[in-house]
């Protein structure tokens, strides 16, 4: 299935990064969530914004945990008007691992997972890439 526009859960690492590189090679157009709060939320703009995607960083509200923060992302995105959004999880975490289960249940999709790619193949095609963090 081809998408013109989809928002991608941007969580700061090489993952996310190839994510949003292989959407934009695709020539999807991207907007990149990600928790304001994150260690390097102003390098993970600028990657963000190099790799071609909006940057649409969220402050986590006081007592956020990991689940309403996804959940809150995935409603913004929604109401920005991207019906799709993707994750970077990659194949070699648990099905029954309790962040997998919540991605599957809001929704979002995990394109690594679907072709089976574990996170080394995938830090290998970023390498290839020519994608660097740090």
């Amino acid at each position: 299935m081809h998408y013109k526009k989809a928002a991608i859960i941007y969580r700061g690492g090489l993952c996310s990064a190839y994510l949003l590189y292989a959407a934009s090679a695709c020539r999807i157009h991207t907007a990149a969530y990600m928790a304001a709060d994150l260690e390097s939320a102003e390098y993970a703009v600028a990657i963000a914004k190099a790799l071609g995607a909006e940057a649409q960083p969220l402050a986590r509200k006081p007592g956020e945990d990991e689940p309403a923060l996804l959940c809150r992302i995935r409603d913004t995105a929604l109401r920005d008007g991207y019906a799709v959004l993707f994750d970077a999880a990659c194949a070699d975490r648990p099905e029954d691992e309790p962040e997998i289960r919540l991605l599957n249940e809001l929704g979002i999709l995990l394109p690594f997972r679907a072709c089976g790619l574990d996170e080394n193949e995938v830090k290998r095609r970023a390498g290839n890439a020519g994608l660097r963090l740090g």
